[in-house]
Protein backbone atom coordinates (compact mmCIF):
# COMPACT_ATOMS: atom_id res chain seq x y z
CA UNK A 1 0.00 0.00 0.00
CA UNK A 2 1.78 3.14 -1.26
CA UNK A 3 0.72 6.33 0.51
CA UNK A 4 1.83 9.39 -1.46
CA UNK A 5 2.62 12.61 0.42
CA UNK A 6 4.63 15.79 -0.26
CA UNK A 7 7.05 15.54 2.67
CA UNK A 8 7.54 13.01 5.45
CA UNK A 9 6.60 14.79 8.71
CA UNK A 10 8.54 14.42 11.93
CA UNK A 11 5.33 14.60 13.98
CA UNK A 12 1.66 15.49 13.68
CA UNK A 13 -0.36 14.78 10.53
CA UNK A 14 -0.13 15.49 6.82
CA UNK A 15 -2.36 15.27 3.76
CA UNK A 16 -2.33 12.08 1.68
CA UNK A 17 -2.11 12.97 -2.01
CA UNK A 18 -2.80 9.50 -3.38
CA UNK A 19 -3.13 5.87 -2.30
CA UNK A 20 -2.19 2.85 -4.41
CA UNK A 21 -2.69 -0.83 -3.64
CA UNK A 22 -0.30 -2.89 -5.76
CA UNK A 23 1.50 -6.19 -5.88
CA UNK A 24 4.91 -5.62 -4.31
CA UNK A 25 7.72 -7.18 -2.37
CA UNK A 26 11.31 -7.55 -3.52
CA UNK A 27 10.81 -11.01 -5.01
CA UNK A 28 7.66 -10.13 -6.93
CA UNK A 29 9.08 -6.83 -8.19
CA UNK A 30 12.28 -8.45 -9.44
CA UNK A 31 10.28 -11.24 -11.10
CA UNK A 32 7.92 -8.83 -12.87
CA UNK A 33 10.67 -6.66 -14.33
CA UNK A 34 13.05 -9.51 -15.15
CA UNK A 35 10.29 -11.49 -16.88
CA UNK A 36 9.60 -8.46 -19.12
CA UNK A 37 13.30 -8.53 -19.99
CA UNK A 38 12.88 -12.15 -21.16
CA UNK A 39 14.61 -13.79 -18.21
CA UNK A 40 13.19 -17.20 -17.21
CA UNK A 41 12.93 -17.50 -13.44
CA UNK A 42 11.27 -19.21 -10.50
CA UNK A 43 9.68 -17.16 -7.70
CA UNK A 44 9.32 -18.88 -4.33
CA UNK A 45 7.35 -17.14 -1.57
CA UNK A 46 4.68 -17.48 1.11
CA UNK A 47 1.35 -15.62 1.15
CA UNK A 48 -1.99 -15.73 2.92
CA UNK A 49 -4.83 -17.92 1.70
CA UNK A 50 -6.74 -14.63 1.43
CA UNK A 51 -4.13 -12.83 -0.66
CA UNK A 52 -6.01 -11.05 -3.48
CA UNK A 53 -5.79 -13.15 -6.64
CA UNK A 54 -6.08 -10.07 -8.84
CA UNK A 55 -2.79 -8.81 -7.39
CA UNK A 56 -1.08 -12.11 -8.17
CA UNK A 57 -2.30 -12.23 -11.79
CA UNK A 58 0.71 -10.32 -13.24
CA UNK A 59 2.96 -13.14 -11.98
CA UNK A 60 1.26 -15.61 -14.29
CA UNK A 61 3.75 -14.78 -17.02
CA UNK A 62 5.38 -17.16 -19.49
CA UNK A 63 8.83 -16.47 -18.00
CA UNK A 64 7.83 -16.97 -14.34
CA UNK A 65 7.51 -20.35 -12.67
CA UNK A 66 5.50 -19.46 -9.58
CA UNK A 67 5.76 -21.46 -6.36
CA UNK A 68 3.52 -19.98 -3.67
CA UNK A 69 3.05 -21.57 -0.26
CA UNK A 70 -0.25 -20.61 1.38
CA UNK A 71 -0.87 -19.83 5.04
CA UNK A 72 -3.90 -19.04 7.21
CA UNK A 73 -2.15 -15.88 8.45
CA UNK A 74 -2.98 -12.51 6.90
CA UNK A 75 -0.44 -10.80 4.65
CA UNK A 76 2.28 -10.08 3.99
CA UNK A 77 1.50 -6.36 3.69
CA UNK A 78 3.88 -3.41 3.36
CA UNK A 79 2.75 0.16 4.02
CA UNK A 80 5.06 2.59 2.21
CA UNK A 81 5.01 6.31 2.99
CA UNK A 82 6.32 7.84 -0.24
CA UNK A 83 7.50 11.43 -0.74
CA UNK A 84 9.00 10.60 -4.14
CA UNK A 85 12.73 10.35 -3.38
CA UNK A 86 12.33 9.30 0.26
CA UNK A 87 10.28 6.49 1.74
CA UNK A 88 9.47 4.91 5.08
CA UNK A 89 8.15 1.33 5.08
CA UNK A 90 6.12 -0.50 7.71
CA UNK A 91 6.15 -4.25 7.16
CA UNK A 92 3.64 -6.82 8.42
CA UNK A 93 5.27 -10.18 7.69
CA UNK A 94 2.37 -12.56 8.30
CA UNK A 95 3.19 -15.89 6.57
CA UNK A 96 6.84 -14.89 6.20
CA UNK A 97 7.35 -15.11 9.96
CA UNK A 98 7.91 -18.86 9.71
CA UNK A 99 10.09 -20.97 7.38
CA UNK A 100 8.58 -22.67 4.35
CA UNK A 101 9.34 -25.96 2.66
CA UNK A 102 12.79 -26.94 1.47
CA UNK A 103 13.61 -27.11 -2.23
CA UNK A 104 16.67 -28.02 -4.25
CA UNK A 105 17.34 -24.96 -6.43
CA UNK A 106 18.91 -25.61 -9.83
CA UNK A 107 19.04 -21.97 -11.04
CA UNK A 108 22.32 -20.39 -12.18
CA UNK A 109 21.70 -17.55 -9.71
CA UNK A 110 19.71 -17.86 -6.49
CA UNK A 111 18.55 -14.50 -5.14
CA UNK A 112 17.72 -14.55 -1.43
CA UNK A 113 15.69 -11.45 -0.61
CA UNK A 114 13.48 -10.40 2.31
CA UNK A 115 12.17 -13.52 4.02
CA UNK A 116 12.52 -15.69 7.11
CA UNK A 117 16.27 -15.95 7.95
CA UNK A 118 16.12 -19.62 8.95
CA UNK A 119 14.37 -20.48 5.68
CA UNK A 120 16.98 -18.57 3.68
CA UNK A 121 19.91 -20.24 5.44
CA UNK A 122 18.39 -23.68 4.83
CA UNK A 123 17.67 -22.96 1.16
CA UNK A 124 21.20 -21.64 0.64
CA UNK A 125 22.52 -25.11 1.42
CA UNK A 126 20.30 -26.51 -1.35
CA UNK A 127 21.23 -23.94 -3.99
CA UNK A 128 23.45 -25.31 -6.78
CA UNK A 129 24.09 -21.97 -8.47
CA UNK A 130 25.65 -18.71 -7.31
CA UNK A 131 24.06 -17.46 -4.10
CA UNK A 132 23.13 -13.77 -3.94
CA UNK A 133 22.29 -12.39 -0.50
CA UNK A 134 20.06 -9.30 -0.40
CA UNK A 135 18.63 -8.87 3.13
CA UNK A 136 17.07 -5.48 2.38
CA UNK A 137 15.45 -3.28 4.98
CA UNK A 138 14.94 -6.27 7.29
CA UNK A 139 18.67 -6.57 7.96
CA UNK A 140 18.54 -4.78 11.33
CA UNK A 141 15.39 -6.25 12.86
CA UNK A 142 14.93 -9.78 11.47
CA UNK A 143 18.52 -10.94 11.23
CA UNK A 144 20.73 -11.63 14.22
CA UNK A 145 24.41 -10.84 13.71
CA UNK A 146 25.18 -14.55 13.85
CA UNK A 147 22.63 -15.29 11.11
CA UNK A 148 23.98 -12.43 9.00
CA UNK A 149 27.52 -13.77 9.29
CA UNK A 150 26.35 -17.23 8.24
CA UNK A 151 24.38 -15.93 5.24
CA UNK A 152 27.23 -13.70 4.07
CA UNK A 153 29.72 -16.54 4.43
CA UNK A 154 27.52 -18.82 2.30
CA UNK A 155 26.99 -16.13 -0.38
CA UNK A 156 28.89 -15.49 -3.59
CA UNK A 157 27.45 -11.99 -4.15
CA UNK A 158 26.08 -9.54 -1.55
CA UNK A 159 23.76 -6.63 -2.47
CA UNK A 160 23.17 -3.82 0.03
CA UNK A 161 22.18 -0.16 0.05
CA UNK A 162 24.21 2.49 1.90
CA UNK A 163 22.44 2.07 5.24
CA UNK A 164 22.57 -1.72 5.09
CA UNK A 165 26.27 -1.60 4.26
CA UNK A 166 26.99 0.77 7.17
CA UNK A 167 25.09 -1.57 9.49
CA UNK A 168 26.94 -4.73 8.42
CA UNK A 169 30.29 -3.58 7.03
CA UNK A 170 32.29 -5.05 9.94
CA UNK A 171 31.03 -8.58 9.35
CA UNK A 172 31.21 -8.76 5.53
CA UNK A 173 33.77 -11.48 4.68
CA UNK A 174 36.74 -10.66 2.47
CA UNK A 175 36.64 -11.85 -1.11
CA UNK A 176 32.89 -11.49 -1.69
CA UNK A 177 31.53 -9.66 -4.72
CA UNK A 178 29.84 -6.64 -3.13
CA UNK A 179 27.30 -4.38 -4.84
CA UNK A 180 26.11 -1.27 -2.98
CA UNK A 181 23.17 0.61 -4.49
CA UNK A 182 23.52 4.39 -4.24
CA UNK A 183 20.12 5.67 -5.37
CA UNK A 184 20.21 8.16 -8.24
CA UNK A 185 24.03 8.11 -8.14
CA UNK A 186 24.08 4.51 -9.39
CA UNK A 187 25.96 1.79 -7.53
CA UNK A 188 29.39 0.60 -6.52
CA UNK A 189 30.85 -2.79 -7.37
CA UNK A 190 33.74 -3.90 -5.19
CA UNK A 191 34.47 -0.27 -4.35
CA UNK A 192 34.25 1.16 -7.89
CA UNK A 193 31.43 3.67 -8.56
CA UNK A 194 29.26 2.95 -11.61
CA UNK A 195 27.27 6.08 -12.43
CA UNK A 196 23.58 6.23 -13.29
CA UNK A 197 21.61 8.60 -15.53
CA UNK A 198 18.56 8.25 -13.32
CA UNK A 199 16.06 11.10 -13.30
CA UNK A 200 15.45 12.95 -10.03
CA UNK A 201 12.18 14.30 -8.72
CA UNK A 202 10.20 11.12 -9.29
CA UNK A 203 9.12 8.33 -6.97
CA UNK A 204 11.88 5.79 -6.43
CA UNK A 205 9.65 3.07 -4.90
CA UNK A 206 10.72 -0.24 -6.44
CA UNK A 207 13.77 1.24 -8.23
CA UNK A 208 16.14 -1.00 -6.28
CA UNK A 209 14.18 -4.06 -7.34
CA UNK A 210 14.25 -2.92 -10.97
CA UNK A 211 18.03 -2.55 -10.59
CA UNK A 212 18.26 -6.17 -9.49
CA UNK A 213 16.10 -7.35 -12.38
CA UNK A 214 18.34 -5.50 -14.81
CA UNK A 215 21.39 -7.05 -13.19
CA UNK A 216 20.03 -10.57 -13.76
CA UNK A 217 18.88 -9.77 -17.30
CA UNK A 218 22.45 -8.82 -18.13
CA UNK A 219 24.03 -11.78 -16.32
CA UNK A 220 21.58 -14.09 -18.09
CA UNK A 221 22.93 -12.81 -21.41
CA UNK A 222 26.52 -13.55 -20.40
CA UNK A 223 27.75 -10.17 -19.15
CA UNK A 224 30.29 -9.83 -16.37
CA UNK A 225 29.09 -8.20 -13.14
CA UNK A 226 30.53 -4.75 -13.96
CA UNK A 227 28.65 -4.63 -17.27
CA UNK A 228 25.57 -6.05 -15.54
CA UNK A 229 25.67 -3.19 -13.01
CA UNK A 230 25.71 -0.65 -15.85
CA UNK A 231 22.63 -2.26 -17.38
CA UNK A 232 20.98 -2.49 -13.97
CA UNK A 233 21.42 1.28 -13.58
CA UNK A 234 19.79 1.80 -16.98
CA UNK A 235 16.79 -0.39 -16.13
CA UNK A 236 16.30 1.31 -12.76
CA UNK A 237 16.54 4.72 -14.43
CA UNK A 238 13.85 3.75 -16.92
CA UNK A 239 11.67 2.40 -14.11
CA UNK A 240 11.85 5.71 -12.24
CA UNK A 241 11.47 7.92 -15.30
CA UNK A 242 8.35 6.10 -16.50
CA UNK A 243 6.90 5.73 -13.00
CA UNK A 244 7.04 1.94 -12.71
CA UNK A 245 5.53 1.29 -16.15
CA UNK A 246 6.67 -1.96 -17.77
CA UNK A 247 4.82 -1.42 -21.05
CA UNK A 248 7.79 -0.14 -23.05
CA UNK A 249 10.54 -1.99 -21.20
CA UNK A 250 12.97 -3.14 -23.91
CA UNK A 251 16.33 -4.76 -23.22
CA UNK A 252 17.83 -3.75 -26.57
CA UNK A 253 16.95 -0.09 -26.15
CA UNK A 254 18.21 0.08 -22.56
CA UNK A 255 21.36 -2.01 -22.68
CA UNK A 256 22.31 -2.84 -26.26
CA UNK A 257 21.39 0.04 -28.55
CA UNK A 258 22.94 2.49 -26.08
CA UNK A 259 26.10 0.36 -25.89
CA UNK A 260 25.84 0.24 -22.09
Amino acid sequence: MIIGIDDIPKFGSTEVKNLKILLGGTGANIALVASRLDVPLTLLSKVSQKFPEELLSPLHHRNIKLKLERSDEEGPVCYIIDSREEQIAFMFQGPMNSPGSLYTIESRYCHFATSNPKWILSLMDRCKGKKVFDPGQEISYRWSLQELRMAMKKSDIIILNRNEYDYSRDIIPDGKDLIITLGKEGCSYNGKIIRSKRQSGRSTVGAGDAFRAGLYASLYRGSDIHKACECANAVAGYYVEYERSLDLLDWRVLCEDNDV
